[in-house]
């Protein structure tokens, strides 16, 4: 579970700048060192991944000067004899860890990826980042998400709160010794080629993702002989300032979202005019907030989180990273506006608000080194309704006053040019990515003269590593960079959740995730009445044994008597399997699910076990019937004192089975 949420982290909006045009100098080199992290399931130390440190100069302009460690993990290929080049994987942010997100996509749950096929795989904590040395995390903004999440405050009194307690965050690295100015793009670019040479390769490919688009667009225009493919996910142009355009990149998300939905016939039918009831549901919570339910994974404890209509915005903004959780959208907004629950935000909303693997020092060292000139009249609201405008309201006066605070020395304005290469470049759009639309891949195409644009219709952010189709690609442009690759795969649009396209039954994720007190009395009844019922298959065989060969001189019976308990017998047998089949299939299903597409398990299941849930009714029909051979059981002599009693627990246990189900809601699901 935690792997997969730390999945989740590599769409998270961690933005991103560009680095400079210095030449990385000479290292002390890479040395071979334990794991500095649990490994995840698969991944063995010593046999498929080797970790280790790569020592860097603080400054690369000053070589002899102080160092730093940077965290570096090896993971090998499933082949005996690899490619020469490695993937070099570069994570998002600024402040983002590559090795804790990056570990979850090489080694998912219950399998193993198409990305380690013919390469090793190289991966290393940025500087400033998780596990590198010195790590720039800001636990203060934990302390202050812990004190305030259950409260309201509007967006200029966030604002500040958020200034404080980063303010409190460089007061205290600074009193560490950290040089906060050697933490931007320009050192944080010099140590990829640090790392190219320190692990001898004379060439890499290089994979980036948000602002690792960046730092390899840096590599091509500073280091182009050692990079053999570049591959871009999510871009940011150098040329082309993301924070001026966030509000406008909101609002294009969200429309892309709303013009989908309203295109695709069962979702309209199933949500219809989603637009109109999201910004009505947005307007009516904040004039009237909820609380929500979360619990902080780490420590265990629940709060009970405000959500007002601008931290709805917020988190549907923050979901569309995620390609995975875009179909669930229209459902999170519906089940919102009519039951003020919902699986999506029980889940994830913790996830975002307790991250305590991202690096705030090291984002706001970058940010700062880059665009602090920003002001108000910089934003473009252009075509911005008045409900996103809220959420970012004052931005650009919060940015300018944390960089003054922060004290970092800003980088020359000639590292915002475009960067010309003629570097084999894959360049991924995501249709739905929220912060870097399509049209920023496009624009830095221009100059790429040897680059392939795709962009995948139902994506979001960091759209190349979901699925198993946007990674063939990946690796059929590794495989010949030179050739556009086939993405005949790609699916034509998003399919969004609805009760034709899965079963609605999102209870499974509880009982995976969190079951309460309920689910565990649930559960029992579900397992008693089960095994109970499984009792005939053992007893019916064994009694008819015994009166065939003990009671030999017994009166013959009438046929239509025999015939009556046979079927009596005979339908609690069937009740007996009915059972047992239908929660063995539901939790085969459940678990295939969970290695394949744990978002859709949050709101059901495939649609392929609809037929599983013929079942729940089936018995509800054939408890009926047993209710009436229970009373006619008791006026046939036949069946015994023993046999009456067995045969009413029985019936008895098939009704304990059905009314267990009902508070799952499987009594009856719209398949």
């Amino acid at each position: 579970m935690r792997r997969f949420l730390n999945l989740f982290f590599l769409l998270a909006p961690f933005l991103f700048l560009l680095p400079s045009t210095a030449h990385a100098q000479s290292v002390p080199g890479f040395t071979l060192d334990d794991c500095m992290f649990e490994l995840p399931a698969g991944a063995l130390e010593g046999e498929n991944v080797e970790c280790g440190w790569l020592t860097v100069p603080e400054e690369h302009a000053n070589p002899a000067g102080p160092t730093i460690r940077l965290a570096v993990v090896v993971v090998k290929s499933a082949e005996a004899d690899p490619a020469p080049d490695p993937l070099v994987m570069l994570q998002g942010g600024p402040g983002g860890s590559t090795i804790d997100v990056f570990m979850s996509v090489l080694f998912p749950l219950g399998g193993d990826s198409p990305l380690r096929r013919n390469r090793d795989i190289v991966l290393f904590d940025q500087r400033g980042t998780l596990y590198s040395e010195p790590a720039l995390t800001c636990p203060e903004i934990i302390k202050l998400t812990e004190d305030t999440i259950e409260r309201r405050l509007t967006v200029s009194e966030a604002n500040r709160l958020v200034l404080e307690a980063y303010t409190d965050c460089r007061r205290r690295l600074a009193g560490e010794g950290v040089n906060l100015a050697a933490y931007d793009s320009v050192e944080n670019a010099n140590d990829l080629e640090a790392l190219r040479v320190a692990l001898g390769y004379d060439q890499i490919n290089v994979y980036g993702v948000s602002y690792g688009t960046l730092l390899a667009l840096h590599a091509m225009r500073q280091n182009p002989d050692g990079l053999r493919a570049v591959i871009l996910d999510s871009v940011a142009p150098p040329d082309v300032n993301f924070v001026t355009e966030v509000p406008r990149n909101m609002q294009r998300a969200f429309d892309e979202l709303f013009r989908a939905c309203a295109a695709d016939a069962e979702c309209n039918r199933t949500y219809p005019n989603l637009e109109a009831e999201f910004y009505k549901l947005v307007n009516r919570l904040n004039q009237e907030p909820i609380q929500i339910p979360i619990t902080d994974s780490e420590t265990g404890k629940t709060y009970d989180a405000l959500l007002d209509g601008n931290s709805l915005i917020n988190l549907t903004f923050q979901f569309m990273y995620a390609t995975e959780a875009i179909p669930g959208l229209p459902k999170m907004i519906t089940d919102l506006r009519d039951t003020g629950r919902s699986e999506l935000l029980r889940v994830f909303w913790p996830v975002l608000a307790f991250d305590r693997t991202f690096a705030g020092g090291m984002y706001n060292t970058t940010l700062c080194a880059e665009d602090a000139d920003l002001t108000e009249a910089d934003i473009n609201l252009d075509g911005v309704r008045d409900e996103v405008r809220a959420v970012n309201e004052g931005s650009a006066d919060y940015f300018a006053a944390l960089c003054r605070q922060w004290e970092v020395p800003a980088l020359p304005a000639s590292i915002d040019a475009p960067v010309i290469s003629d570097i084999p470049t894959l360049i991924v759009n995501g249709q739905f990515d929220p912060i870097t639309p399509p049209a920023f891949g496009e624009h830095a195409a221009r100059t790429l003269s040897r680059s392939f644009v795709v962009t995948i219709p139902n994506g979001g952010h960091g759209s190349a590593l979901s699925g198993r189709c946007a990674a063939d690609i990946l690796y059929a442009f590794l495989d010949n960079p030179t050739a556009r690759p086939d993405t005949a795969c790609l699916p034509a649009q998003v399919t969004f959740f609805t009760p034709r396209t899965i079963v609605m039954t999102p209870v499974i994720w509880r009982w995976l995730t969190g079951p309460g007190p309920l689910d565990f009395v649930i559960w029992g009844a579900l397992a008693l009445s089960m095994l109970f019922l499984l009792t005939p298959l053992a007893v019916y065989p064994l009694s008819f044994l015994i009166r065939m060969f003990g009671q030999k001189n017994a009166q013959p019976q009438p046929v239509r008597e025999r015939l009556g308990r046979w079927f009596a017998r005979a339908l609690v047998v069937l009740a007996g399997l009915f059972a047992v089949g239908f929660i063995f299939g539901v939790v085969v299903a459940a678990f295939n699910t969970l290695f394949q597409d744990q978002f859709l398990l949050l709101h059901g299941l495939p649609r392929v076990s609809a037929l599983l849930f013929v079942i729940p009714p089936l018995l509800i029909v054939v408890a009926l019937t047993l209710l009436v051979c229970a009373v006619l059981a008791w006026r046939d002599k036949g069946w015994g004192v023993p046999g009456r009693l067995y045969f009413a627990s029985l019936t008895l246990a098939v009704i304990v089975y059905l009314a267990a189900l009902a508070p799952l809601g499987w009594l009856w699901v719209w398949t």
